[in-house]
């Protein structure tokens, strides 16, 4: 029986991992190998209390099962390690996962790293990405050539790019409008902006790559979902998100080719 384990670290917190050889032996050699790894993490928080991180592995798919608190799971198709730091949700997980570990040491560790954000973190995170999108481009924006559609091209990932961005915008803006006409209260609108927020914060990874600007939207959702009970700060939160997610459309435009798409339809 192989009893080789791994440690896994997110922002400080240390845990053992007891791999299960027996059950996933493919994912656990890949893993091992592959060894050291490291990657962005993100909250799905639309699978519920779980950790998700997309790695440059090659991994098959296997030993499928119901998951459990300190489960780890692989997802083969995206590349993505999964890991249940509580009971797994009513929306989540999205049927049996490839489960190949399970945590042995410091869940607690992983708990404490979905402590929610306050309004105050949450606005002074907001005004600092927006002032440094000003005049520098951003990363996940630079990163868009790298992610290739049908064809091996990168044209089309830029054109759902930019007109899903814009949609979040344009949600964002429809939101805030309700909510000023007072049609809606403030704590119920802070947890549907919330979870639009967080819906996006999980896609965009799987969908675009997009690492830097997932975690923003996703640390602002956290702080809408608590919820705000302010109507002044809710409106000052949607207000910078939708200024926020406005500035990444801007740099996602300037990447398409719109001459050589225009002169398509010529």
């Amino acid at each position: 029986m192989d009893e080789r384990k791994m440690l896994i670290e997110i922002a400080g917190e240390k845990a053992l991992v007891r791999l299960l050889w027996d059950e996933a032996p493919q994912i656990c050699k890949a893993l091992w190998e592959s060894m050291p790894l490291e990657s962005t993490v993100h909250h799905a928080k639309l699978c519920n209390h779980e950790f998700m991180a997309q790695l440059e592995l090659e991994a098959p798919a296997e030993n499928f099962a119901p998951v459990r608190v300190g489960d780890l799971g692989w997802w083969a198709r995206m590349q993505t390690l999964n890991l249940w730091y509580d009971t797994p949700g009513p929306n989540g997980p999205l049927g049996p996962t490839c489960r190949f570990g399970v945590v042995e040491t410091n869940m607690e560790g992983r708990r404490r790293k979905v402590a929610t954000k306050t309004y105050a973190e949450a606005k002074g995170l907001l005004e600092k990405e927006i002032n440094a999108m000003w005049l520098k481009k951003p990363r996940d924006v630079s990163n868009l050539s790298k992610v290739l559609g049908a064809f091996e091209q990168s044209g089309s990932v830029k054109i759902y790019a930019d007109a899903e961005v814009r949609g979040v915008s344009d949600a964002l803006t429809r939101l805030r409008v309700i909510h000023q006409s007072g049609a809606v209260d403030t704590v119920t609108m802070s947890k549907v902006a919330g979870g639009v927020l967080a819906a996006y914060a999980e896609q965009w990874p799987r969908y675009y790559r997009f690492e830097d600007s997932s975690k923003v939207i996703g640390e602002v959702a956290e702080c809408l979902k608590t919820p705000l009970k302010s109507a002044a700060e809710l409106d000052e939160i949607l207000k910078l998100a939708i200024r926020y997610v406005y500035r990444l459309c801007f740099w996602i435009d300037t990447e398409i080719p719109w001459k050589a798409v225009t002169d398509l339809f010529r």
